[in-house]
C-alpha cells in the first residue's frame, strides 16, 4: 500500500510538472509572461539548483558540481525565478541523461557585455539530426534504443523561450556517446547600470 501511495504521489508532481510547463508554453506564446528583473549574487543559482538536484544526483552515484568564475560581478540583474527554471531543467536534464561521471555548470563572464552559464555532463550525448530541433515543443530527445525517459517534451522549448525572453542565446554542443555542454549567454547587467 506504500508503494502505491509513492507511486501516485509521484505520478500527480509529474503530472503537475507537465501542467506547469504547459502552462508556462501557452503564458510565453501568447505574451503574457512578464520578467520580474532583480538583483542577486550568481552564487545563488547554484545555491538552489543543488538544494534541488543534489540528492537525485547522489542516488545516480554521479559527481555534480557547479562554480561561479573569478571574473563575474558579486551581482547581477535577472529574473532569478525564471533563470532559476532554464538552469534546473538544463541540470536536471544532464543528470538524467548521465549514467556515470560528472555534470558540471559553471558560471562565467563571457566579455564586458555578456555573462554565460554553462551545463556539461559526461552523458548518453547528441545526434547532430537531434540537435536541429532540440529545442522545439513536443518532441523529445532520447539516445537510447527504448525511450526511459518521463515528461512531454516542453522542457527545453521552454529553457530556450525563457532565455530568448530574456535576450539571451542557448546553443548545445554534443556528440553520441561523449557528452553534451548546453550554454546560455545572457546580457551582462549589473546593479549601477539597472539603476540608470
Amino acid at each position: 500500500q506504500k508503494k502505491m501511495l509513492k507511486r501516485i504521489m509521484v505520478n500527480t508532481e509529474k503530472l503537475i510538472d507537465n501542467v506547469n510547463a504547459m502552462l508556462d508554453e501557452a503564458q510565453i506564446e501568447l505574451g503574457t509572461l512578464k520578467l520580474n528583473m532583480a538583483d542577486f549574487p550568481p552564487q545563488a543559482l547554484l545555491e538552489n539548483m543543488h538544494a534541488v538536484l543534489d540528492l537525485k544526483a547522489r542516488v545516480k552515484k554521479i559527481r555534480f558540481t557547479s562554480e561561479v568564475d573569478d571574473n563575474m560581478p558579486p551581482f547581477v540583474t535577472a529574473d532569478f525565478q525564471r533563470l532559476q527554471q532554464v538552469l534546473v531543467n538544463l541540470a536536471d536534464n544532464a543528470i538524467k541523461f548521465t549514467e556515470t561521471g560528472w555534470v558540471h555548470v559553471r558560471i562565467s563572464r563571457q566579455d564586458d557585455a555578456h555573462w554565460q552559464i554553462k551545463v556539461s555532463d559526461t552523458g548518453i550525448g547528441i545526434s547532430e539530426t537531434a540537435q536541429m530541433y532540440i529545442f522545439d515543443a513536443f518532441r523529445q530527445v532520447d539516445g537510447s534504443p527504448t525511450r526511459t525517459h518521463d515528461g512531454v517534451g516542453l522542457g527545453l522549448s521552454i529553457v530556450k523561450q525563457l532565455v530568448t525572453l530574456m535576450d539571451g542565446t542557448i546553443d548545445v554542443k554534443s556528440a553520441p556517446g561523449e557528452g553534451a555542454t548546453f550554454t546560455v549567454v545572457l546580457p551582462l547587467v549589473t546593479i549601477q547600470e539597472s539603476a540608470v
